[in-house]
């Protein structure tokens, strides 16, 4: 968890960061340090009082600190006044998960009422060369970040009580008033990260569902609630299938609904956006399919995989029972199987490639299993196509908002190979 603690100068960041450091033990990186160090190793030709510049400057350093973090898989606090309010704007959905911001503005009133114990505190922390505070600035300052803040639609604590006795207004500055409070936001973010991480029970009900579930389940019901319905039967009725489908679903969902709706979020905040990337990704599989399937036919010299051939014949079969099966079923249950269950659960422990690779190995091994069973060995090869489509799956879901990105490319894709059949 990356906590942001941003705001103009006087607002308390770097005494409230200090203190959050020694009661959490979580680093913090302070802007001010890197300033300083960039200045007086004349790494940079800019004032101390060039904000403006120093912004442009800093945070793109800051960004990249944070974005390490993350994949490293570290806590950090980082506190400083070049913090854009647009900070969000330069990461992706997946890195924004991973950070809680918090923009720390003194309104006029509260500068008004409370100058004596802000001027205060000017040296609690840090030893400024100057301590005197020019309030008109600071109160342009304040006005103008409020004003950006509220525009980027970023999370704000405006200051503005007045305390009515001595007593209350000692405790006026900054951190002593939000440190209650940004300890249960960074709590309450830390908490909810563990929430939305995927456990092994999680996992395991998962994968009890589609292996034992699906896989032996499904067919067996299937067949004996045709044969309930109608003993003369000789086909399994597709609605009878669909329904035990619709019950994989619905398990499927309960279990990984803590992906899908963190990810429904990140839909919320960009909705355009996911949808121009869910496009752009359905286009990428699209020609990585082509070029793997035409590798595949040249190395084993059969037009297709067994598994495009099942297809195609139940799509001649039952047409519109396929549309549900590749449109609503495969997306929702193989996403958060294969990503949100397998993907996520290796991700945490193992890093991103090594959960990447095992994810679209499961996958494209499912895809492949009755070729197997039936000792049509060449047809294996086809394991290099659907793990393919699972390595590109698992990038948009890790880059791009999560399981609704890698489900939406899936449903896309095998939209387009349905009607191209």
């Amino acid at each position: 968890m990356i906590n942001l603690i941003a705001g103009s100068s006087h607002s308390g960041k770097t005494l409230l960061a200090q203190r959050l450091l020694e009661h959490r033990k979580i680093p913090c990186l302070s802007q001010d340090h890197l300033k300083m160090g960039l200045i007086r190793s004349k790494t940079i030709d800019l004032r101390v009082d060039q904000d403006a510049q120093l912004t442009e400057v800093l945070w793109p350093i800051t960004r990249e600190i944070i974005r390490t973090a993350i994949e490293n898989e570290q806590h950090l606090i980082v506190e400083g006044c070049y913090i854009p309010a647009t900070w969000a704007d330069d990461l992706t959905d997946a890195k924004r998960s991973h950070i809680h911001c918090l923009f720390l503005l003194f309104s006029a009133r509260y500068l008004d009422a409370h100058r004596e114990a802000i001027q205060a505190h000017a040296c609690c922390i840090e030893q400024r060369a100057d301590d005197a505070i020019d309030w008109a600035e600071l109160l342009r300052d304040n006005r103008r970040l409020l004003a950006e803040v509220k525009r980027a639609g970023v999370s704000d604590l405006l200051l503005d009580a007045v305390y009515p006795d001595e007593k209350t207004a000692a405790r006026c500055h900054p951190a002593g008033m939000m440190e209650e409070s940004v300890h249960k936001m960074m709590r309450g973010g830390e908490q909810m990260q563990q929430k939305q991480q995927m456990s092994a029970v999680r996992l395991a009900g998962l994968l009890a569902v589609y292996f034992i579930g699906y896989l032996w389940l499904v067919p067996r019901a299937s067949v004996r609630l045709t044969l309930w319905l109608d003993p003369q039967a000789l086909y399994v009725n597709t609605w009878v299938m669909g329904a035990c489908y619709l019950v994989v679903i619905l398990l499927s969902l309960l279990l990984s609904w803590r992906e899908w709706k963190a990810s429904l979020h990140a839909f919320r905040q960009a909705p355009v956006r996911c949808l121009f990337r869910i496009g752009w990704g359905c286009v990428q599989v699209l020609v990585l399919n082509v070029v793997l399937s035409m590798l595949c036919a040249l190395l084993s010299g059969q037009g297709d995989s067994a598994n495009q051939e099942v297809i195609r014949q139940n799509v001649s079969v039952a047409p519109l029972f396929m549309l549900y099966s590749v449109l609503v079923f495969a997306p929702i249950v193989e996403e958060s199987v294969f990503r949100g269950g397998i993907f996520a659960f290796c991700r945490r422990h193992f890093g991103f490639w090594p959960a990447a690779v095992l994810s679209a190995l499961a996958f494209g091994g499912i895809h492949v299993m009755d070729s197997l069973f039936t000792a049509q060995y060449s047809d294996l090869i086809y394991i290099i196509v659907y793990g393919g489509i699972g390595l590109v799956n698992a990038w948009y879901y890790e880059h791009y908002g999560g399981i609704l990105s890698s489900a939406g490319v899936h449903m896309l894709n095998n939209l387009v190979s349905y009607l191209m059949m």
